[in-house]
C-alpha cells in the first residue's frame, strides 16, 4: 500500500518538459502555415485583368514574362488599345519583341528610340523598319496615331508611304534620320496616303526642310501642325506664303516656337482665316548653335535590328565627323492656365491680386525682383539673325486706325480687317511692345488667352489692353519694369 501511495505520488510530482509541447504542436503549425499562403496566382484571370488595365504597357509587358499563364492572360487585347512604349529607349529589336502584343483593337502606338544613348555607338541604331510598319497596316486597321520619340530613320528604306493609311495624328520628336535624296522627299505624297490626317507634329527635327510646307498645306484635313524647335524654319517666306495662300484650309494651331522665324516668315500665315491658336516663343541661342545632342541627319547602319551594340560581331559605322551641328531639347512642364513652361526655369504660380479681376495673372516677382540668372541672360543676349517684333503681329488683322507709323502693308488687300485667334502665345521677344497690344485690341475680337512673358511690354500697356478686353486672360513674367509703378 505505501509503495503504491510512494509510486502515485512520484507520478504527480513528476514535472512537464518544455520539450513535450514542441515535439506535439510544431510540425502542427508548419503545416497551418502551408496551408494558407497567398500569392497573385491565387487571383482568377477576371481580377488580374481589372488590375493590369490600371499599369503602364512596360510594367504589363514584364508582368506576361513571368510565367506562361501571365504570357496568355496579357495577349488580352483590352490591354493594348494603346501601345506606349514612350518612357524608356528601345532598339529595334527591343520594339519588334514588345509588338506581338499588337492587334485588332491597337488605336495608338507610341515608342522611344536610342538617339538619347549619343555619343555611344548604339545612338543610330534603326528604331523603325519596313517590317514594323508592314505589320501596324496588317494587324491594326483601326490605328490613329504614332508617335516616335528619339528615333533614328533610315530614309532610303521607308517614307511617309509606309506608314498605315488610318492615322489622325502622327508625331516625329527629336528624331534623326539617314543622309535623305533630294530625289525622293521623306514626305512626299503625303496628302494623297494620309488623307485623315488631323494632326502632325515635326519637333526638334532639323532635317525638315521649308519646302515640306507645300506637301503639309495639301492635307485636305490638318487642323493642328507643330514645327516646335525645327532650326529650318528661317527664310520660310516663298514656300510659306505659296503653302498658306493655296493650302492649310482647315489649320486651327500652329506651334512654331523655339524656331528662328522672322516677321516676314510669321506673316505668312496671316491669311491663314481658319487659324485660332499661334505659339511663338524665342530660342535659346544655344538651342540653335550646338549642344551634346546627336545629328539631325548620319550614314545609316545595316538592316540588322540588333545594331551596333548587339552580340551578332558587326563594327560599328558610327561617323560624325561632318554632320550638322546638333541641338539639344529642352524639357517643358505644364502649368494649368500658363501652358507649357521651360522645366529649368523657376515657377512662380502665385498671382497677384488686384481688385475682382482675375484674369490678369501677373507673377508676384515680376517687377521688384531681379529675374533668375538663366531669364536673365536670355532677355539680354544680343539678338539672333531673326526675331519676331510689332511688325510681325501687327500683320494679323487691318484696323482702321494701324498702330505702326510709316509701315506699309503690301497686299492688304488679302487680309481679314480682323484676326480670329483665340489663343496667342509670344515668349521672350523684347521687341514686341505695347503696340502689339493695341492693335490685338482692335483687330482680336475672339482673343481668350495672351501669354506676353518676357517681352518689352510694360505693366501700363497691360492696363489699358484690360479695359478695352477684360474678357482676355494675360500671362505676363519678367516685363520691364515701369516707371510709374512702384513696388509695395
Amino acid at each position: 500500500m505505501e509503495n503504491q501511495q510512494a509510486s502515485t505520488s512520484s507520478k504527480g510530482s513528476r514535472k512537464r518538459r518544455p520539450e513535450d509541447d514542441v515535439l506535439t504542436y510544431e510540425p502542427q503549425a508548419k503545416i497551418f502555415q502551408a496551408e494558407h499562403i497567398f500569392n497573385i496566382g491565387h487571383f482568377s484571370d477576371e481580377i488580374l485583368l481589372e488590375i493590369l488595365k490600371n499599369l503602364d504597357c512596360e510594367s504589363i509587358y514584364a508582368f506576361g514574362c513571368t510565367c506562361t499563364r501571365f504570357k496568355e492572360l496579357t495577349k488580352d487585347k483590352q490591354l493594348w488599345q494603346v501601345f506606349d512604349f514612350d518612357t524608356i529607349p528601345l532598339s529595334g529589336i527591343e520594339i519588334l519583341r514588345r509588338m506581338k502584343y499588337i492587334n485588332s483593337e491597337t488605336r495608338i502606338f507610341r515608342i522611344r528610340g536610342l538617339q538619347g544613348t549619343y555619343p555611344d555607338s548604339n545612338w543610330r541604331n534603326g528604331t523603325i523598319t519596313e517590317l514594323m510598319l508592314t505589320m501596324l497596316t496588317d494587324m491594326c486597321p483601326k490605328l490613329e496615331e504614332f508617335s516616335l520619340t528619339q528615333g533614328f530613320l533610315n530614309t532610303a528604306k521607308i517614307n511617309i508611304l509606309k506608314f498605315p493609311k488610318t492615322l489622325r495624328t502622327l508625331i516625329f520628336r527629336n528624331c534623326t534620320v539617314s543622309v535623305p535624296t533630294r530625289q525622293h522627299p521623306f514626305f512626299s505624297k503625303i496628302d494623297e496616303h494620309l488623307a485623315q490626317l488631323d494632326r502632325l507634329a515635326v519637333e526638334f527635327c532639323d532635317w525638315f526642310e521649308t519646302h515640306d510646307l507645300i506637301l503639309f498645306s495639301k492635307i485636305p484635313h490638318l487642323r493642328d501642325l507643330s514645327l516646335r524647335g525645327c532650326g529650318s524654319m528661317a527664310d520660310c517666306v516663298p514656300y510659306g506664303s505659296l503653302a498658306s495662300r493655296f493650302g492649310f484650309k482647315k489649320l486651327e494651331r500652329l506651334d512654331v516656337r523655339e524656331t528662328p522665324i522672322s516677321d516676314s516668315d510669321i506673316q505668312c500665315f496671316n491669311v491663314t482665316v481658319t487659324l485660332k491658336e499661334l505659339l511663338l516663343e524665342q530660342p535659346k541661342r544655344d538651342t540653335l548653335y550646338g549642344s551634346s545632342r546627336a545629328p539631325a541627319m548620319a550614314l545609316a547602319e545595316d538592316d540588322n535590328l540588333e545594331g551596333p551594340s548587339s552580340s551578332s560581331g558587326i563594327p560599328s559605322l558610327c561617323h560624325t565627323a561632318g554632320i550638322m551641328v546638333p541641338r539639344q531639347r529642352r524639357r517643358f512642364i505644364h502649368i494649368p492656365g500658363a501652358g507649357e513652361v521651360r522645366a529649368d526655369a523657376p515657377i512662380r504660380i502665385a498671382p497677384l491680386n488686384e481688385g475682382n479681376d482675375s484674369r490678369i495673372i501677373i507673377y508676384p516677382g515680376l517687377f521688384n525682383d531681379q529675374p533668375p540668372q538663366n531669364i536673365f541672360n536670355r532677355l539680354n543676349e544680343s539678338p539672333t539673325v531673326t526675331t519676331i517684333t510689332d511688325r510681325g503681329i501687327c500683320g494679323f488683322g487691318l484696323p482702321r486706325n494701324p498702330v505702326l507709323e510709316g509701315v506699309v502693308w503690301i497686299r492688304a488687300e488679302w487680309r481679314n480687317p480682323n484676326t480670329y485667334i483665340e489663343r496667342l502665345i509670344i515668349r521672350f521677344y523684347k521687341h514686341v511692345t505695347n503696340a502689339t497690344l493695341r492693335h490685338l485690341a482692335m483687330c482680336s475680337p475672339r482673343l481668350k488667352y495672351l501669354d506676353v512673358t518676357g517681352t518689352g511690354i510694360t505693366r501700363e500697356g497691360i492696363d489699358e489692353f484690360r479695359i478695352v478686353k477684360p474678357e482676355c486672360t494675360v500671362i505676363a513674367e519678367y516685363l520691364p519694369m515701369s516707371s510709374s509703378f512702384i513696388p509695395e
